[in-house]
Protein backbone atom coordinates (compact mmCIF):
# COMPACT_ATOMS: atom_id res chain seq x y z
CA UNK A 1 0.00 0.00 0.00
CA UNK A 2 1.42 3.40 -0.98
CA UNK A 3 0.75 6.81 0.48
CA UNK A 4 1.64 10.08 -1.23
CA UNK A 5 1.50 13.66 -0.06
CA UNK A 6 3.25 16.97 -0.55
CA UNK A 7 4.44 19.50 2.00
CA UNK A 8 5.73 22.96 1.21
CA UNK A 9 7.27 25.91 2.96
CA UNK A 10 8.38 29.41 1.98
CA UNK A 11 11.85 30.61 2.98
CA UNK A 12 13.07 34.20 3.11
CA UNK A 13 16.26 33.04 1.41
CA UNK A 14 17.48 32.27 -2.07
CA UNK A 15 16.98 28.83 -3.57
CA UNK A 16 20.76 28.42 -3.56
CA UNK A 17 21.01 29.01 0.22
CA UNK A 18 18.29 26.48 1.05
CA UNK A 19 19.56 23.92 -1.48
CA UNK A 20 23.09 24.17 -0.06
CA UNK A 21 21.79 23.78 3.51
CA UNK A 22 19.99 20.58 2.52
CA UNK A 23 23.11 19.26 0.79
CA UNK A 24 25.22 19.73 3.95
CA UNK A 25 24.69 16.42 5.77
CA UNK A 26 26.90 17.46 8.69
CA UNK A 27 24.42 20.21 9.62
CA UNK A 28 21.28 18.05 9.74
CA UNK A 29 21.39 17.46 13.49
CA UNK A 30 21.33 21.23 14.09
CA UNK A 31 17.89 21.61 12.50
CA UNK A 32 16.49 18.08 12.67
CA UNK A 33 16.73 17.17 16.36
CA UNK A 34 17.36 13.53 17.11
CA UNK A 35 18.51 12.73 13.58
CA UNK A 36 21.95 11.16 13.32
CA UNK A 37 23.52 10.91 9.86
CA UNK A 38 26.41 8.51 9.31
CA UNK A 39 29.27 10.39 7.77
CA UNK A 40 29.38 14.06 7.14
CA UNK A 41 30.05 16.32 4.26
CA UNK A 42 28.14 17.15 1.15
CA UNK A 43 25.35 15.15 -0.41
CA UNK A 44 25.96 14.02 -3.98
CA UNK A 45 24.13 11.90 -6.51
CA UNK A 46 24.66 8.19 -5.87
CA UNK A 47 25.66 8.70 -2.22
CA UNK A 48 24.39 6.12 0.27
CA UNK A 49 24.33 6.92 3.99
CA UNK A 50 22.56 5.70 7.11
CA UNK A 51 20.33 7.71 9.40
CA UNK A 52 19.07 7.00 12.89
CA UNK A 53 16.06 8.87 14.22
CA UNK A 54 13.40 8.63 16.89
CA UNK A 55 10.09 7.81 15.26
CA UNK A 56 6.94 7.19 17.29
CA UNK A 57 9.07 6.59 20.38
CA UNK A 58 11.36 4.06 18.73
CA UNK A 59 14.87 4.24 17.32
CA UNK A 60 14.66 3.73 13.54
CA UNK A 61 17.65 3.17 11.30
CA UNK A 62 17.37 3.60 7.56
CA UNK A 63 19.63 3.53 4.55
CA UNK A 64 19.27 6.56 2.30
CA UNK A 65 20.33 6.73 -1.32
CA UNK A 66 20.56 10.01 -3.21
CA UNK A 67 18.88 9.28 -6.53
CA UNK A 68 19.10 12.59 -8.36
CA UNK A 69 20.34 16.10 -7.80
CA UNK A 70 19.86 19.11 -10.03
CA UNK A 71 21.73 22.05 -8.46
CA UNK A 72 19.39 24.68 -6.99
CA UNK A 73 16.37 22.84 -8.44
CA UNK A 74 15.81 19.33 -7.09
CA UNK A 75 16.98 16.58 -4.72
CA UNK A 76 15.48 13.07 -4.87
CA UNK A 77 16.19 10.40 -2.26
CA UNK A 78 15.01 6.93 -1.30
CA UNK A 79 15.15 5.63 2.26
CA UNK A 80 14.68 2.00 3.28
CA UNK A 81 13.72 0.75 6.74
CA UNK A 82 12.41 -2.61 7.89
CA UNK A 83 8.79 -1.48 7.69
CA UNK A 84 8.65 1.00 4.82
CA UNK A 85 10.31 2.58 1.82
CA UNK A 86 10.29 6.37 1.71
CA UNK A 87 10.84 8.49 -1.40
CA UNK A 88 11.19 12.25 -1.25
CA UNK A 89 11.56 14.65 -4.15
CA UNK A 90 12.40 18.17 -3.01
CA UNK A 91 11.84 20.92 -5.57
CA UNK A 92 13.15 24.48 -5.10
CA UNK A 93 11.50 27.48 -6.78
CA UNK A 94 12.63 31.10 -6.50
CA UNK A 95 9.39 33.05 -6.03
CA UNK A 96 10.85 36.53 -5.63
CA UNK A 97 14.25 38.13 -5.23
CA UNK A 98 14.29 37.33 -1.51
CA UNK A 99 11.99 34.32 -1.19
CA UNK A 100 11.81 30.72 -2.36
CA UNK A 101 9.37 27.85 -2.11
CA UNK A 102 10.50 24.38 -1.08
CA UNK A 103 8.08 21.56 -1.95
CA UNK A 104 8.66 17.99 -0.78
CA UNK A 105 6.68 15.27 -2.56
CA UNK A 106 6.58 12.19 -0.34
CA UNK A 107 5.73 8.60 -1.14
CA UNK A 108 5.63 5.89 1.53
CA UNK A 109 5.33 2.22 0.70
CA UNK A 110 4.53 0.08 3.75
CA UNK A 111 5.78 -3.45 4.21
CA UNK A 112 3.38 -6.29 4.90
CA UNK A 113 4.81 -6.44 8.44
CA UNK A 114 3.08 -3.15 9.30
CA UNK A 115 -0.58 -3.49 10.19
CA UNK A 116 -3.04 -1.41 8.22
CA UNK A 117 -4.05 0.32 11.47
CA UNK A 118 -0.53 1.72 11.82
CA UNK A 119 -0.41 3.23 8.31
CA UNK A 120 -2.27 6.50 9.08
CA UNK A 121 -0.20 7.07 12.22
CA UNK A 122 3.12 6.52 10.41
CA UNK A 123 1.99 8.74 7.54
CA UNK A 124 0.93 11.57 9.85
CA UNK A 125 4.15 11.37 11.90
CA UNK A 126 6.29 11.33 8.75
CA UNK A 127 4.55 14.39 7.34
CA UNK A 128 4.79 16.22 10.70
CA UNK A 129 8.50 15.38 11.07
CA UNK A 130 9.26 16.82 7.63
CA UNK A 131 7.29 19.99 8.35
CA UNK A 132 9.01 20.44 11.73
CA UNK A 133 12.45 19.92 10.18
CA UNK A 134 11.73 22.43 7.40
CA UNK A 135 10.48 24.92 9.99
CA UNK A 136 13.66 24.47 12.05
CA UNK A 137 15.82 24.88 8.93
CA UNK A 138 13.84 27.99 8.01
CA UNK A 139 14.50 29.41 11.48
CA UNK A 140 18.21 28.55 11.25
CA UNK A 141 18.51 30.29 7.87
CA UNK A 142 16.66 33.46 8.93
CA UNK A 143 18.57 36.57 7.88
CA UNK A 144 20.30 38.06 10.88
Amino acid sequence: MAYTTKVSMRFQRSVHDVYEALCDLSSYSSWSPGLHVSGAGRMHEGLTYDTTNRFAGKQVTSTVRVLEMIPDQEISIRSDTKVMIFWAKTVFTQTSQSECLVEVAIKLEHSKAMTSLAHPVVEAITEQNILESLEALKHKLQPR
